[in-house]
């Protein structure tokens, strides 16, 4: 369990919290994880990141994962 955990890890939900308290820096989770995830997550924080930024609606496409307590980061 512990090993799907960290590769499913998510906290996306959260980031509009954390971007309204005035928090400017994430930690990606996953540092052992291939480099293609790593980037694909490094990606999907940074639209996410720009959304806030530009004002426009924030949606995190929520997935089987997000309905699973044990992949939510947070």
């Amino acid at each position: 369990m512990r090993r799907l955990y960290h590769k499913n890890a998510c906290g996306l939900c959260h980031l509009k919290q954390f971007y309204d308290m005035g928090v400017s820096s994430v930690k990606i989770v996953g540092r052992n994880d291939d480099i293609n995830s790593i980037i694909t997550d490094v990606r999907r924080v940074k639209h996410y990141i720009c959304e806030l930024e530009n004002q426009k609606e924030y949606h995190v496409e929520k997935t089987l994962n997000c309905t699973n307590l044990y992949n939510c980061y947070y």
